[in-house]
């Protein structure tokens, strides 16, 4: 995404708008090899990036851009698990148990639902900070009463995505607490539902300009067109 500074919110330990470099943001968990070969997930997030900071810049007009869904949706994995493994919630540093789990960041073998990608609708965005990251993990409770990292919240410059590993409810669940509140401060989840692999969204700013994400997936099992 370009080697400038990006806001850093919702690490433990770490001040909220710490800004650092795009590589000190990544916990560097893997070999030279094996990083090298995710490299691709990092253009077609570089790509939206860059198109969200075309967004930001214009007063006026729409600006469009087209994502692979499959390597996006690896990005969000990659992001996640990075996060998770570094230590940076509550529970300590998580890895996956499963090899599948793995092998599915490396496309060696599809995602099956509900581990993936899902947009997220009927949410309040934060601009404010054109250049922001921002991670919230999602937690479960398990029958022995273990605490567990089911997905995560990656929300890039003002949109929110989220990122399932699969669990035993469905991802809206972990949205609201029992009271109604949002489990994702500072975004406004009391209204969100979660769309899986969404095929277009839309930014708009008061009608004044637009953002238009076209997101293609190999198969026709996404849902209808999102707007945020």
């Amino acid at each position: 995404m370009g080697e400038g500074g990006i806001g850093l919110d919702g690490y433990t330990g770490i001040p909220d708008c710490t800004v650092v470099g795009i590589s000190s943001a990544a916990s560097k968990i893997l070999c030279t090899e094996h990083n090298s070969g995710l490299s691709l997930l990092d253009s077609v997030a570089k790509k939206l990036s860059e198109a969200l900071g075309s967004f930001h810049e214009t007063r006026s007009g729409s600006v469009a851009v087209e994502l692979d869904g499959p390597l996006f949706e690896r990005w969000l994995m990659k992001v996640s698990m990075g996060y998770l493994a570094a230590g940076h919630t509550p529970l300590g540093r998580r890895f996956p148990s499963n090899p599948s789990v793995v092998a599915a960041l490396f496309g060696t073998i599809p995602m099956e639902p509900p581990i993936g990608m899902y947009s997220m609708v009927g949410v309040a965005r934060h601009t404010d900070r054109v250049k922001e990251v921002l991670f919230r993990e999602l937690v479960a409770i398990d029958p022995s009463g273990t605490s567990r990292v089911v997905g995560a919240m990656v929300a890039l410059h003002g949109i929110p995505f989220l990122f399932s590993f699969g669990g035993p409810f469905p991802i809206e669940d972990y949205l609201r607490r029992p009271d109604g509140k949002s489990y994702l401060d500072p975004y406004d989840c009391t209204s969100a539902r979660a769309v899986f692999h969404p095929p277009y969204l839309r930014v708009s700013n008061e009608g004044k300009k637009q953002l238009e994400v076209h997101i293609r997936w190999p198969t026709s099992t996404v849902e209808s067109r999102t707007t945020l």
